[in-house]
C-alpha cells in the first residue's frame, strides 16, 4: 500500500507541477497579447493626435486667413467710406474722412 500511495504521490506532483507550468504559460501569453494591444492602442492614439494637431493647424490657417481678408475689406470700406467724404465735399477731405483716414493703419 505505501508502494501505491508514494506512485500516487508522484503522480500528483507531476500533475500539480504540470498544470502550473500550463498555468504560467497561459498567464504570459495573454501578458504579452495585452502588452502588443496596449502598444497598438497607443500607436493609433498618437497617430489620431496628429491628426487632431494638422486639423488644428489647419483651422488656425484658415482663421488667420479669414481675419486677414476681414481686415482688408475692413480697410477697403473706410477707403471707400474717405473718399465719398471727400467728393461730398468738393474736393476738400471733411473732418470724418481726415478722422478715418488717419485712424487707418499705415505700412
Amino acid at each position: 500500500l505505501k508502494a501505491v500511495a508514494d506512485k500516487q504521490d508522484k503522480v500528483a506532483e507531476k500533475q500539480a507541477a504540470d498544470l502550473k507550468a500550463v498555468a504560467e504559460k497561459q498567464a504570459a501569453d495573454l501578458k504579452a497579447v495585452a502588452e502588443k494591444q496596449a502598444a497598438d492602442l497607443k500607436a493609433v492614439a498618437d497617430k489620431q493626435d496628429k491628426v487632431a494637431e494638422k486639423q488644428a493647424a489647419d483651422l488656425k490657417a484658415v482663421a488667420d486667413k479669414v481675419d486677414f481678408v476681414m481686415m482688408t475689406q475692413l480697410v477697403a470700406a473706410v477707403v471707400a467710406l474717405a473718399v465719398l467724404c471727400t467728393r461730398l465735399f468738393d474736393g476738400k477731405l471733411s473732418p470724418v474722412a481726415n478722422a478715418l483716414y488717419t485712424s487707418l493703419p499705415h505700412s
